[in-house]
């Protein structure tokens, strides 16, 4: 048999105040980023990062370059040792 790895990689807009500001609408938590990775090299369960009540990287944040080294890798591809990803993830 012949067995296809699936990857997959959701990611969202910025994540949003939850008040409602005085033009009606919600701003933007620019340090906030949501994404889901899923595939059969991607650990269940793994958290990375929290931000406070004002949108603040707290802790454990994820760059892009991290990220795309991290689908990368889960995907079979080679990269250098060096390259930064979420090691925690693979």
């Amino acid at each position: 048999h012949n067995r296809i790895a699936c990857n997959l990689l959701v990611i969202g807009e910025f994540n949003r105040t939850p008040r409602i500001n005085g033009g009606g609408g919600r701003d933007h938590w620019s340090e906030g980023i949501s994404a889901i990775l899923a595939g059969p090299r991607i650990r269940r369960g793994v958290v990375h990062g929290r931000m406070n009540s004002r949108g603040n990287t707290l802790d454990g944040s994820v760059n892009g370059q991290q990220l795309i080294n991290t689908v990368l890798v889960a995907s079979g591809a080679e990269i250098s040792p060096a390259s930064p990803r979420v090691r925690d993830i693979l």
